[in-house]
């Protein structure tokens, strides 16, 4: 099997896994467990994940999904400009919620001028960093009122989240298996982040290269924008994007499931939309090699080739 799905979901790691042992276990609000290893542990879990944010000491790091409900919030999905905040805003937006990257496409969005943009409208902005963080470095920390990310996207186990808030708050955490199993994630990701941003960028440009070079007219969408290292969408024309998903699938390669949403991001972005039906998107990690990607390429393109062929019949 060949994984090129990273943009959704991350195998979890070994040192994920065997950070949850048997002694990791029971509530600290139980007196008897206070002086245990439970605090330490989740002391060393909160730094790594406050490290990970870079938002040093300030505000309250909880486990858990961000909880926006008290507000009267906008989301907003995909691509996102300044322009776009501001014809959508209205005078009773409190929080302006967006990703800092869109996971289908790896295009970041300008967040430090949206943060601008909000901050001087009066409005507080949350941002889900799960698509950027470990691969990008803000080490100065990011100016917003709410940061959250999953951890599924880090190599951690699915259902683990994080919630930055600027305000000082309580910290409590029921669940503490899963908030070391994402402090260990957190360390992880930050000792990989240079790796990220050099050798899995060279990976995912040599198979963008292959893919060009081995299928007619094949496009790679936003090669001139600010991009993560690990993620790309690709165009087929002459292809069904879920003919060919199906059809790697079946070779055992797997890239980006969500062929529908990424269609209608491409078209909002711009692109045609005969061409953005035709289109995939594959997410690389740190465990991808340089065998997955040739062997991808390979396949990739034999598939492509092929069912461009059976198109032009049709």
């Amino acid at each position: 099997m060949i994984y090129l799905d990273n943009c959704t979901t991350t195998k979890p790691s070994e040192g994920v896994v065997g950070a949850i042992t048997s002694d990791i276990w029971g509530r600290v609000s139980i007196p008897h467990m206070k002086e245990s290893t439970l605090v330490p542990q989740i002391e060393k879990a909160y730094k790594s994940i406050r490290h990970l944010l870079g938002v040093g000491s300030a505000g309250t790091v909880t486990f858990g999904d961000v909880n926006l409900s008290r507000f009267d919030v906008l989301t907003i999905g995909g691509v996102v400009t300044t322009e776009d905040v501001l014809s959508e805003m209205t005078s009773q937006t409190e929080v302006i919620s967006l990703s800092w990257s869109s996971g289908l496409t790896g295009v970041l969005n300008p967040i430090e001028d949206i943060v601008k943009v909000c901050h001087d409208a009066g409005v507080a902005i949350h941002i889900d960093v799960s698509h950027a963080i470990g691969c990008l470095h803000w080490d100065e920390g990011i100016d917003a009122d709410f940061i959250s990310f999953r951890g599924e996207q880090i190599h951690c186990l699915q259902g683990t989240c994080a919630t930055y808030k600027r305000e000082r708050g309580t910290v409590n955490c029921d669940n503490i298996p899963g908030l070391v199993a994402l402090g260990r994630a957190a360390e992880e990701s930050a000792e990989n982040r240079d790796l990220m941003c050099t050798e899995v960028v060279r990976l995912r440009d040599k198979f963008e290269r292959g893919i060009t070079e081995g299928v007619s007219g094949a496009v790679v969408f936003f090669s001139d924008s600010e991009r993560l290292p690990y993620c790309t969408a690709i165009g087929f024309p002459g292809v069904h994007g879920e003919a060919l998903s199906y059809v790697l699938a079946e070779k055992g390669v797997f890239c980006g499931c969500e062929v529908h949403k990424l269609e209608k991001e491409l078209v909002a972005a711009g692109i045609d939309a005969v061409l953005a039906r035709s289109s995939l998107n594959f997410g690389l990690s740190r465990y991808t090699t340089e065998e997955d990607v040739d062997r991808a390429v390979k396949i990739i393109c034999d598939s492509a080739v092929r069912l461009q062929k059976m198109s032009e019949r049709l």
